[in-house]
């Protein structure tokens, strides 16, 4: 049973070592204020560097297991930020550069009936804290591993 939990922890620090890595990349993108998930990367930048600090075997485990909750919660927030960065970054960046454009024109636009709630509804999604489902390409496929069940 001692040496399974000795294995176990080189496992969860690469995977948790991983996650760290793959954040630094989404991080970069969120800082420039055009993309979202900025609040969840810090939270799980905050979290992992609590628990990789952990150097003692049973301690890094006894931690990891009394973050649980934290890092269900977690693994959802990281799943949608995976998501959308390396699936709809290309769509977001296009919705991004057309409400810019179409902002130009908004007293116009909003004196349109069927523009007006097309722009409010860009607009929504652009300043949404998590528009990660908002639109069209934005449901990630169904994702067991959190307590979140997507259809």
């Amino acid at each position: 049973m001692i040496e399974k939990r000795y294995a176990v922890r080189p496992y969860l620090r690469t995977r948790l070592e991983g996650w760290r890595i793959t954040l630094l990349g989404y991080k970069t993108l969120a800082e420039t204020g055009h993309y979202p998930g900025q609040e969840e990367i810090n939270d799980g930048f905050t979290l992992i560097k609590a628990l990789l600090a952990c150097e003692e075997s049973y301690t890094f485990i006894e931690r990891f297991n009394e973050r649980k909750d934290e890092l269900l919660d977690f693994s959802d927030n990281y799943h949608d930020l995976e998501h959308f960065y390396e699936h709809q970054k290309p769509t977001w960046e296009k919705l991004h550069t057309a409400h810019t454009t179409y902002t130009l024109n908004r007293s116009q636009l909003e004196c349109d009936t069927k523009a007006a709630p097309a722009l409010r509804r860009m607009q929504d999604i652009i300043t949404a804290r998590s528009p990660y489902r908002s639109y069209p390409g934005g449901q990630r496929p169904h994702h067991s591993r959190g307590r979140r069940q997507y259809g």
